[in-house]
């Protein structure tokens, strides 16, 4: 069986719709006010080489006054963007020499959500927008730290009902360009969640994927060559059922990596192409056992990259880690800086201990998700000898000392700040969080990638040590 959880980790996730329009660079792109409080992370999410793994966060940052105004250089005249809030999920649609308008408020009830208005041109638009980004938020249907307490026909039921809502709406456009794109959208976003669903539903139950029902008809509505298919991260998903070759986490995952490349280089659209390269070298030195199999794939990485230099040099480090063995190297010298604004070095932080280590930012919902989980792990390790760190990688210091205020846990916690947290990210390869590993005694790292607080195996790795 071909490792679904692969695929599963890099499928759909929320993307752009676009179309272009007169150039006019003298308005703010978006303007209102948040009555939110003042550590709820306001961001963009922006892919200006529709790739997932180069996105940027754009942070929207209020005055005090709660007022905003926000502009920045995008690479289209017009189009939609994830909006994220807190850990939640909406949508903006913005036009360059347009102002929108959008004003934010804190929902009714227990569960963490928010109001959003609009106002301006594109008010409609953003709440289409919204509506979509939303309906497509991959942790709306399970993900890494799924409680189970929901099917996943539930789940499927819940994508199919916000979907023909999407899809009726689609109607209130008027603009047939516009329309026609924001249906791309749809449909490209739609059938890529359709599809890591129906992955999960192989891997919980142990099912072959290529024997389930839906499979043939579900993958043929991936075109490899289509960006808005690529947007929404079902290329991905396409992909890496193309291969024939085996390939598991924890083992010699060149002869698949290989292959992949082979495959993605017969896709004609260079963007694509250029993505599917950087999300491949990305499996690769994240997920593979590197003894072996490191010189043949970087031989054949750098051939089939010869048209993006930039991607040989961005895995370049890698690469070299990978070669000299990050398993076995000392943690980087990078200061900490604790709540109180004193520093210190991570080193001096672990103690001389076992450590186990969390790297996190307040905006990163996967990272919030885990914190009741890792204060669990915590406090049934009291008695241990093993000790405990947060990293936060925030630029907002308020953001990261209003939530550890409001959630007093009971480890130490850190912040680095921006010099540190290259630093820090270019040591460990840290391309995305949350990060945990693990450190022994004399401040080794034995575990540059350990399993989450959520994972039941890691009380269990963490008691062997």
């Amino acid at each position: 069986m071909k490792t679904n959880r692969i695929i599963a980790l890099i499928s759909a996730v929320a993307a752009l719709a676009s179309c272009t329009g007169n150039r006019q660079n003298d308005l703010p792109l978006l303007e209102g006010k948040s009555w939110c409080p003042e550590y709820t992370e306001i961001a963009i999410n922006y892919m200006p080489e529709d790739n997932i793994l180069t996105a940027q966060i754009v942070d929207i940052l209020p005055e005090e006054d709660s007022t905003f105004s926000l502009n920045f250089d995008t690479h289209l005249d017009a189009e939609a963007y994830e909006l994220y809030i807190g850990t939640k999920v909406y949508g903006v649609y913005l036009e360059k020499g347009e102002t929108l308008g959008m004003e934010v408020r804190p929902g009714e009830g227990e569960t963490e959500n928010y109001e959003l208005s609009f106002s301006g041109k594109n008010a409609q638009l953003s709440e289409f927008a919204s509506a979509m980004f939303a309906a497509y938020d991959i942790f709306e249907y399970g993900g890494p730290d799924d409680d189970g307490s929901t099917t996943n026909e539930e789940y499927v039921q819940k994508l199919d009902s916000r979907h023909a809502a999407l899809v009726e709406g689609l109607a209130g456009i008027e603009d047939k360009n516009i329309r026609e794109v924001f249906a791309k959208q749809v449909e490209a976003g739609y059938n890529g969640l359709r599809f890591r669903l129906l992955m999960d539903k192989a891997e919980n139950e142990d099912l072959e994927l290529e024997d389930m029902p839906e499979y043939e008809e579900l993958l043929a509505k991936c075109d490899p060559e289509d960006i808005y298919c690529l947007r929404s991260g079902f290329t991905f998903s396409w992909l890496f059922q193309q291969t024939e070759v085996e390939g598991e986490f924890g083992g010699d995952y060149s002869p698949i990596c290989i292959d992949l490349l082979n495959i993605a280089g017969k896709i004609k659209n260079p963007v694509v192409k250029k993505a599917c390269y950087c999300m491949i070298a990305h499996n690769f030195f994240s997920y593979g056992d590197h003894e072996s199999g490191k010189d043949e794939f970087w031989a054949a990485f750098c051939k089939a990259c010869k048209k993006y230099p930039d991607l040989i040099q961005r895995f370049q480090s890698e690469y070299e880690r990978v070669v000299t063995k990050i398993e076995t190297m000392p943690v980087p010298e990078v200061t900490l800086t604790l709540p109180n604004g004193k520093t210190t070095t991570l080193l001096e932080a672990c103690k001389g201990k076992v450590t186990y280590i969390d790297v996190w930012a307040t905006w990163c919902s996967p990272c919030c998700k885990q914190i009741p989980f890792l204060e669990t792990l915590v406090e049934e390790m009291k008695d241990s000898d093993v000790n405990f760190i947060s990293i936060s990688v925030d630029e907002d210091i308020n953001a990261w000392k209003t939530k550890i205020a409001e959630d007093k846990p009971q480890w130490a916690q850190y912040v680095v700040d921006t010099e540190n947290n290259k630093a820090l990210c270019d040591a460990l390869n840290i391309r995305g969080i949350p990060r945990f590993m693990i450190v022994d005694s004399e401040g080794i790292i034995i575990v540059p990638e350990a399993t989450r607080p959520s994972d039941e195996e890691t009380k269990a790795t963490l008691e062997a040590l």
